[in-house]
């Protein structure tokens, strides 16, 4: 029997999951039928995300330095749309485990923008049942910091420096940060060894407002070796 390709390892998890939705079942329930766990799936597509980067360096666009995370979310970018979010939010769930803690939900990341959430459920909220002010930070330092970390070598380490917050009403609903960086920005991260930039975010409610007013500055300096 001819052992399948990557590719087709990959194509076969995703349909094993999109039956979920087309069979209108829970995950866990159609994925069992398959002897599957959803652990088990994402935890078999990193693996053949790592594999497929080994095998599959031709043709891909190379940083001039490398970055181990754009390698990886360049990877998981080119999943289908109903997985790619999960995947997303599950990696940096396991890499940053406070995020994974308040339910921070990464629903876009490229080089140069970053979308994150959070829904407002009660392990979030503060005394009056909106999202806690301390939780709209960790979002748009999520936002920023992701941002950050998809353009910095892997010879550098980024650190946030400055968090300055304006709460300017009360938050309704759930919440999204919204964080982009110019050109001119990534080049002076890839290229530079020790500096700072603030990243641009925004933050709204489930009303489309900015209840607060956010301004990350992210600082980079060398790893110590």
């Amino acid at each position: 029997m001819v052992p399948l390709s990557i590719d087709e390892r990959l194509r076969i998890i995703a349909s094993r999951f999109r039956g979920g939705y087309v069979d209108g079942n829970r995950y866990h329930k159609h994925l069992s039928y398959f002897g599957l766990s959803r652990n088990q799936v994402f935890s078999a597509f990193f693996a053949l995300i790592a594999e497929r980067d080994d095998n599959h360096k031709q043709g891909e666009r190379v940083m001039s330095k490398k970055n181990q995370l754009n390698t990886i979310i360049s990877k998981i970018n080119g999943l289908p749309d109903f997985l790619r979010v999960k995947a997303l939010t599950t990696f940096f769930g396991k890499m940053v485990k406070f995020t994974g803690t308040a339910g921070i939900k990464i629903e876009k990341l490229t080089e140069s923008e970053s979308v994150v959430s959070v829904k407002n459920k009660k392990s979030v909220q503060n005394h009056i049942g909106s999202i806690h002010a301390v939780a709209s930070i960790l979002l748009a330092e999520s936002a920023t910091g992701y941002l950050v970390g998809m353009n910095l070598p892997d010879t550098s380490v980024p650190v946030i420096k400055t968090i300055k917050a304006d709460y300017v009403k009360r938050a309704k609903g759930d919440m999204k940060a919204e964080a982009r960086l110019s050109q001119e920005q990534i080049d002076l991260i890839r290229t530079t060894e020790k500096g700072e930039t603030a990243v641009e975010v925004i933050v709204t409610d489930s009303e489309s407002k900015e209840p607060v007013k956010m301004e990350m500055i992210w600082a980079w300096t060398p790893k110590k070796r």
